[in-house]
């Protein structure tokens, strides 16, 4: 049976939603219990993981975790690059630094929640990527020490340090944060294709402290905006475009339901009078940069 819904989870001509709730029917994420699998073909790699992590049980059934943004947005932005690396900062179990490995010289990996840093070495050890380098860190505007509130539930991504993020995230650890400039200082790295930004709700405070890298490196950036980074945008009275060096585009992935199930997805420019109310991943490409 797993196989048969495999087979239908990656039939990405048909609408998510379909695909989703017959899979859920039978294999809900929150209900089922441990079991182990490697996938042989992960984007050139072998991925291990578990069906009772939400994040390894999408991978299992759909071939990746957030497939689409991934294969039509980082992809493209590696291989444009002659020398590409990869900045992921909450890379929380590592799926998407280990998609993207096999197009990368070099993915440094940041991700301060014990449990979620353990799952990742252990797949770094089955799979051997040596060019990945993880980093038990967050990274903010400055160098402190805070509690991370981490799910208790199947889903791990929505592990925040912000209390408020949301009500399933009852576990505690306290971490060490350190500002991101003086961290990608430490790296001495001679450029950066990509960072890939997932705090959840923390985003505001990561690009503040990012302000030196932005500038210098001149990178493309995947920024998830939630709601909760989206209120905080709010209260402030910030746009989204005043922590984003000048001459830089914005983009996101847009779906589109054609005829009946079919759907498809393509990048799309994201327009000034529509980014300051945009929740979802906004991709930010350097203007001197062609490849959207």
């Amino acid at each position: 049976m797993k196989s048969l819904l495999q087979a239908l989870g990656r039939q990405n001509w048909l609408r998510f939603g379909l695909r989703d709730r017959i899979i859920r029917a039978i294999f809900n994420p929150d209900k089922i219990s441990s079991h182990e699998f490697i996938l042989e073909e992960f984007n050139g790699n072998a991925y291990p993981g578990n069906l009772d992590n939400f994040i390894d049980w999408s991978a299992f059934f759909y071939g990746a975790y957030e497939k689409e943004l991934l294969e039509k947005v980082a992809l493209p932005i590696l291989r444009a690059d002659a020398s590409p690396s990869l900045i992921d900062i909450g890379a929380n179990i590592g799926h998407h630094s280990i998609y993207l490995s096999s197009q990368c010289n070099a993915v440094h990996a940041c991700e301060p929640d014990p449990t979620s840093l353990a799952e990742f070495n252990r797949k770094i050890k089955i799979g051997t990527f040596s060019n990945i380098l993880l980093h038990n860190v967050a990274l903010g505007y400055e160098n402190a020490e805070a509690t991370l509130y981490s799910s208790s539930t199947s889903n791990k991504g929505t592990n925040s340090l912000l209390s408020t993020h949301t009500s399933v995230n009852t576990i505690e650890h306290r971490v060490k944060v350190l500002n991101a400039d003086a961290f990608v200082s430490s790296l001495n790295l001679s450029s950066i294709t990509l960072i890939k930004l997932d705090v959840e709700g923390y985003e505001l405070n990561v690009l503040k402290g990012l302000t030196k890298t932005l500038s210098k490196f001149r990178p493309a950036i995947i920024v998830e905006i939630s709601h909760t980074t989206r209120l905080q945008l709010v209260n402030t009275g910030t746009s989204i475009r005043d922590l984003i060096p000048k001459n830089y585009r914005f983009y996101h992935l847009s779906t589109r339901n054609d005829l009946l199930f079919i759907r498809r997805e393509f990048v799309e420019e994201l327009f000034s009078d529509v980014i300051d109310s945009f929740v979802g991943d906004i991709v930010c490409i350097a203007e001197e940069k062609n490849i959207f």
